[in-house]
């Protein structure tokens, strides 16, 4: 399991050792027996709200924080999870298998149970030394997250976190076995009130970025094309420092500039925080490097036909600025299933 905040990643080894303390972590044994019979044999994982531990019955636990924000966070994605039937399994998702909670020192810890899959995607791009996977694995990560979120849209859920470090490998040993979308913890339902942010920031949609309310399935597609270019070249596609960067390098995809965010003029609240009201123009960034994605995989990655065409064409279409128009899950599966 994955389990990182929507803020950033965590690539230390070890979670923070004081973080075990009242309404913390969890101290747990290796061969210790949590909900009477799963025994813990290792920890395989952590984030900013749990431990993730493997047990001897092929299962692994995620075991949040005691603290009432990670335990009411928690309890929102297993709500989530709950929407999630039997069809579940053969979606390319994780499930949720049971829930109990455990008591510690540091408090009364909620423990959800997953089945057991294999390493991060993150992982198996950092053994190709992050020059991106073959593009077998590339097409086979596509094809299984569309099946996974158009499966989770047709369920009225939002994902809201997808990235590399929330897509485990089936089957360690064998990646061509497929991936696995998982971590519902910045998960909600469609038409939620939720005025906050969702995704992790690199990649965050622009209807995110903007505030535009209620959000949509689409942000999902947009943090899905990020995903897919970090999977076949290595690199992450908007590394920025902050919003108004983080914009400049979306509008230098596009040739028409700026005028690609007048469709959000009059529907976003945080419009006029970041562009110019009469000319339309970013207002803190004045110059802006225009290269196409096309352009950036051939030159930058060397990637070559026929894979230049058929990524650019799939990536852009998933990274259209105008959300009313991004492509949905099935209409990209469906495209993908007839033509790729």
């Amino acid at each position: 399991m994955s389990d990182t905040s929507s803020s950033g990643s965590y690539h230390l080894n070890q979670e923070p050792l004081n973080k075990y303390k009242k309404g913390g972590y969890c101290p747990i044994a290796f061969n210790e027996i949590l909900g009477e019979k799963y025994l813990v044999t290792k920890k395989v994982g952590w984030g900013g709200f749990s431990t993730v531990w493997s047990t001897s019955c092929g299962k692994v636990l995620k075991v949040i924080r005691s603290a009432k924000t990670y335990v009411e966070s928690a309890k929102e994605e297993i709500t989530i999870l709950k929407h999630l039937d039997d069809d579940a399994k053969n979606k390319h998702i994780s499930y949720l298998v049971d829930t109990f909670e455990h008591e510690s020192r540091n408090g009364i810890h909620l423990v959800m149970v997953f089945e057991k899959y294999g390493v991060t995607v993150l992982h198996l791009l950092k053994e190709y030394r992050f020059n991106g996977l073959p593009y077998v694995l590339v097409e086979t990560a596509y094809h299984n997250l569309l099946l996974a979120l158009n499966y989770l849209h047709d369920k009225n859920i939002i994902h809201g976190d997808i990235k590399p470090e929330n897509i485990l490998l089936k089957d360690t040993n064998n990646p061509e076995a497929g991936v696995i979308l998982t971590d519902f913890s910045n998960s909600t339902l469609k038409n939620n009130p939720y005025d906050g942010v969702l995704e992790t920031e690199a990649y965050r949609s622009p209807e995110s970025i903007i505030r535009v309310y209620p959000y949509t399935e689409k942000i999902d597609i947009w943090s899905l094309g990020c995903t897919i270019f970090e999977l076949l070249t290595g690199d992450i596609l908007f590394y920025a420092e902050d919003d108004d960067d983080h914009l400049a390098l979306m509008i230098g995809m596009f040739e028409e500039g700026s005028i690609v965010f007048n469709c959000y003029r009059n529907t976003s609240r945080y419009y006029h925080h970041y562009f110019d009201l009469t000319s339309g123009m970013l207002q803190d960034i004045a110059n802006i490097r225009y290269c196409s994605l096309k352009l950036r995989l051939k030159k930058t990655y060397e990637v070559e036909e026929p894979h230049l065409t058929k990524w650019d064409c799939l990536i852009s279409w998933m990274l259209t600025i105008n959300y009313r128009i991004r492509p949905s899950s099935q209409k990209l599966l469906e495209y993908f299933e007839k033509y790729c």
